[in-house]
C-alpha cells in the first residue's frame, strides 16, 4: 500500500504519466496512481525513473499538469488504487474548434498515441494529446465502457466525437436557421471550412442513378477542399422509412438510403468531411441511415427542445423589441398564452401583433405602438404550427359560474389543473411527479361533461375530447394505434385537458371481452398514462356513470389516481342551478324558485334544465294561440309565469326513477370503500 504526500515537480517529458523515484520500493512502473489536491482527483499510470525525480516529489509534463491545475511545488497526496480493469472503448472530445480540426487531421494516429501515452483513464478525464514533437491538443473524456476507470490496451477502441451529428425537432423550431448561421460561421473567419448545404426537398423525385451521381460530385468538390462540411436539410424526405408490405416506395427509399450510407461512410474514413442533417422525427429516418442500435452514421444525435416559459419571454422581446411597445406590455401572459409555440410560431405572431399596429396606427404618429390589445387580436389569429392537423372541442364555451353546484369538484379541478399552468416555476421543482389523472363518476345528468368543458375554459387549457367506443375497431393494432395517435395529439397541443367520456365502454374489466379489443386498449392506455415519458403539460379527464366497470388497474396511484363523484345536486345546489339556467329568461314576477327547488328533489342538472326548457316552450304556444289569426306575430318578450313553471314540472319526471338512484348510491359507495357487501345465504354465486 502507498499513500503520502509529495511535491508537484514539472518535467519536459511528452509523456501522461508520473515519475517517480525508484527509492519508493512500494512503486512499480505500470501501477494506478490517484494524485488529488484541494479541487482535483486524477488518475495516472506510474513510472518509476531515475535522475528526474527525488524520493519527496512527482513528476510530471507541465502542459498536462496545468490543464489539471495542479501548480509546481504544490503539496499532493499521492496514492495507488487497485488494478483497474481494461477499457472496451473510450469516447473523447476535443475542448475547442482548433483541436478538434486538429484531431480530425490526425485521427488514425490518435489510438497508437494514446496507448504511448496514457495507462489509466476515467470519465471526466482531460488530456494532452501530443501530435509529433510540437503539436498538443486537449481532450476531454466524454464516456468510458464498462467501467472508469479503466486500462487501455491495444484492443481499446478510441471514438473521437464525430463531424457527423443529426438534428430533430418539430417544424418550425429553428433547424434550419441553425444550421444556415452553423454554415455562415464555418465559412467565415477563422475557420474558412467550405461547406455545401442540400435542400433534400428540392431533390425529390430523382433517380438513383441520379442521386448517386449527384452526391459523388458533391462530396468530390468538398474533398478538395477539407476539411469540410455537408449539410442536409429535411433528410427524411430522401431517407424516409416505410411501414407494412414493400412497395415501389419501399424499395426506393431502402436502396437510396442504402447508397448515400455507403458513400458517406467510404468518404469519411480516409478524408476530414462532416456531415449534418436535419429529420423531424429520428423515427422517420431509414433503418440504413439511422439504426435503433448497432453502428450509427449519426452517433451524436441533437433535439431541438420545446419552449419553456423563459425561452418565449425571451423571443417575444426579441421580435417586438425592434418596434415601439407599449410600457404596459404583459410579456409574463403573453407567455402563458403561447404554451406550445415553436419560433416560427412566435414570428407570425409578431408579424401578426405588428400588422394590428400598423391599422390601428394614428394619423400623428408614423411608427406604430405595439400594445396589449393588438397581441391579443393577433393571438386569437395564429395557429401553432403543430396544432393546425389537430381538432380541439370548443363546447359550450360554459364556465364554472355557468355551472349550478358541483363546489368541491370544482375547487379540485382548478388546483390539477390551472396551478401548474399559473405557477410553472413553483410546480417545476416538485420532487415528486404530479398527479395528472382525474376520473369523474356520478349519476347520469349530473354535469361530469359539461364540468369538463368548463375546466378547460376556467383553467385556459386546450381541449381534446374523447367518445369512448369511437377509439374501438374490429381490426387488430388499429385500436391501440388510435389511443397512441390521442396521447401524441394531446403532447403537441398542450397544456391541454385529453377528456374521455363514456370511459367505461373503452377500458372495462380486463377478461370479459370474448375479441380482446377491449384488453388491448387497457394495456395501451395503462402503458400512456404510466409510461416512462411522463404527460408533461397533459391532464387526462375521464368521465363514467359506472366507476365499478372500470378496470382496477386504471386507478392506481400514478394514472386516475384521483376521483370525484358529481351527486345529485341537493336543495341548495338544485336553487343555484335554476337560478343559472333562468338567467336568461324573462321571468314573471311571481315566480318562486325556491319553491321549484323544494319540489324538484331527485332531480338531476339535466332535469332541471329539461324543466325550464318545457316551460320556455309552453310561454311560446300561449304567445303564438293567442296571436293565431293574425298575419304577422310581433316580436314581444315572453314572461315565463309560476304557474306555467309549476304545470312544466307535473308534465317533466326525473330521469332516474328512485330505485335507479339507490342502485347508483349502492354502486359509489362500494366503489369509495364506504360500504362492504356481504355474503346473504341463498344468493346466486357467479365467476363473473
Amino acid at each position: 500500500m502507498f499513500d503520502t504526500v509529495l511535491s508537484v515537480k514539472y518535467v519536459s517529458e511528452k509523456n501522461c504519466f508520473v515519475y517517480l523515484s525508484p527509492k519508493h520500493k512500494n512503486v512499480n512502473t505500470g501501477m494506478c496512481m490517484k494524485m488529488t489536491n484541494d479541487s482535483t482527483e486524477a488518475f495516472f499510470s506510474a513510472k518509476v525513473i531515475s535522475n528526474i525525480v527525488e524520493f519527496d516529489s512527482i513528476a510530471i509534463n507541465s502542459t498536462y499538469a496545468k490543464l489539471l491545475g495542479f501548480q509546481e511545488n504544490e503539496l499532493v497526496n499521492v496514492s495507488n488504487v487497485s488494478q483497474s480493469p481494461v477499457v472496451t472503448c473510450v469516447i473523447i472530445k476535443p475542448l475547442t474548434q482548433p483541436d478538434y480540426e486538429v484531431l480530425e487531421m490526425f485521427s488514425q494516429n490518435v489510438q497508437s498515441n494514446l496507448l504511448d501515452q496514457v495507462r489509466v483513464i476515467h470519465s471526466g478525464q482531460k488530456l494532452v494529446i501530443w501530435i509529433g514533437n510540437s503539436l498538443t491538443v486537449s481532450v476531454m473524456v466524454e464516456n468510458v465502457q464498462p467501467v472508469s476507470p479503466g486500462a487501455l490496451d491495444f484492443l481499446t477502441e478510441v471514438v473521437i466525437e464525430p463531424p457527423h451529428n443529426s438534428s430533430h425537432g418539430r417544424p418550425g423550431t429553428g433547424k434550419s436557421s441553425v444550421m444556415e448561421n452553423i454554415s455562415r460561421t464555418l465559412n467565415s473567419y477563422p475557420y474558412f471550412i467550405k461547406t455545401e448545404r442540400v435542400y433534400c426537398k428540392n431533390i425529390k423525385g430523382k433517380t438513383l442513378e441520379s442521386l448517386h451521381k449527384f452526391f459523388t460530385d458533391l462530396l468530390s468538390n468538398l474533398i478538395l477542399s477539407q476539411p469540410a462540411l455537408l449539410i442536409l436539410d429535411d433528410l427524411q424526405v430522401l431517407c424516409e422509412v416505410w411501414e407494412g408490405e414493400e412497395t415501389p416506395n419501399t424499395i426506393f427509399s431502402n436502396r437510396v438510403s442504402e447508397m448515400l450510407h455507403t458513400l458517406f461512410i467510404d468518404t469519411q474514413k480516409v478524408h476530414a468531411v462532416g456531415i449534418l442533417a436535419s429529420t423531424d422525427l429520428v423515427s422517420k429516418l431509414n433503418k440504413h441511415i439511422y439504426r435503433s442500435r448497432g453502428n450509427h452514421l449519426y452517433k451524436n444525435v441533437f433535439t431541438m427542445e420545446d419552449l419553456n416559459k423563459a425561452d418565449r419571454i425571451l423571443l417575444l422581446k426579441h421580435f417586438l423589441g425592434k418596434h415601439l411597445v407599449d410600457t404596459s406590455l404583459d410579456y409574463e401572459e403573453l407567455a402563458l398564452k403561447t404554451d406550445g409555440f415553436v419560433v416560427q410560431d412566435i414570428e407570425d405572431f409578431y408579424t401578426k401583433a405588428l400588422f394590428e399596429a400598423y391599422k390601428d396606427r394614428q394619423e400623428d404618429r408614423q411608427t406604430p405602438m405595439i400594445t396589449q390589445e393588438h397581441c391579443l387580436v393577433a393571438l386569437k389569429k395564429t395557429c401553432a404550427l403543430s396544432l393546425q392537423s389537430i381538432t380541439f372541442h370548443n363546447g359550450n364555451r360554459k364556465s364554472f359560474e355557468d355551472i349550478g353546484g358541483l363546489h368541491d369538484v370544482k375547487n379540485v379541478l382548478i388546483e390539477s389543473l390551472m396551478w401548474p399552468a399559473k405557477y410553472p416555476n413553483i410546480f417545476s421543482h416538485a420532487p415528486l411527479r404530479l398527479q395528472s389523472g382525474i376520473l369523474l363518476y356520478g349519476p347520469p345528468g349530473t354535469g361530469k361533461t359539461l364540468i369538463a368543458g368548463a375546466a378547460a375554459r376556467q383553467c385556459g387549457l386546450r381541449l381534446i375530447s374523447i367518445k369512448g367506443p369511437e377509439l374501438l375497431s374490429k381490426y387488430i393494432g388499429a385500436s391501440e394505434q388510435g389511443v397512441r395517435d390521442v396521447f401524441d395529439k394531446a403532447q403537441l397541443g398542450k397544456p391541454c385537458i385529453l377528456f374521455f367520456d363514456e370511459f367505461d365502454s373503452l377500458a372495462p374489466r380486463r377478461g370479459h371481452d370474448n375479441t380482446g379489443v377491449t384488453d388491448r386498449v387497457v394495456n395501451q392506455l395503462l402503458t400512456q398514462l404510466d409510461g416512462v415519458e411522463a404527460l408533461t403539460g397533459v391532464c387526462v379527464l375521464a368521465a363514467t356513470s359506472r366507476p365499478d366497470l372500470l378496470d382496477p388497474a386504471l386507478l392506481r396511484p400514478g394514472r386516475l389516481d384521483k376521483q370525484l363523484i358529481c351527486s345529485m345536486p341537493n336543495y341548495d345546489d338544485r336553487l343555484e342551478i335554476l337560478n343559472i339556467l333562468s338567467s336568461k329568461l324573462d321571468l314573471a314576477e311571481d315566480v318562486k324558485m325556491e319553491e321549484i327547488a323544494q319540489k324538484t328533489e331527485g332531480y338531476s342538472g339535466a332535469d332541471l334544465q329539461s324543466v325550464l326548457f318545457t316551460a320556455q316552450i309552453s310561454t311560446m304556444k300561449d304567445c303564438v294561440s293567442t296571436n293565431i289569426f293574425q298575419d304577422s306575430i310581433e316580436a314581444q318578450p315572453l314572461k315565463t309565469s309560476h304557474e306555467i313553471l309549476l304545470q312544466s314540472l307535473s308534465q317533466t319526471k326525473p330521469s332516474l326513477p328512485k330505485s335507479e338512484r339507490a342502485k347508483y348510491e349502492r354502486i359509489y359507495k362500494k366503489f369509495s370503500g364506504r360500504s362492504v357487501e356481504t355474503f346473504n345465504t341463498g344468493s346466486r354465486v357467479t365467476l363473473a
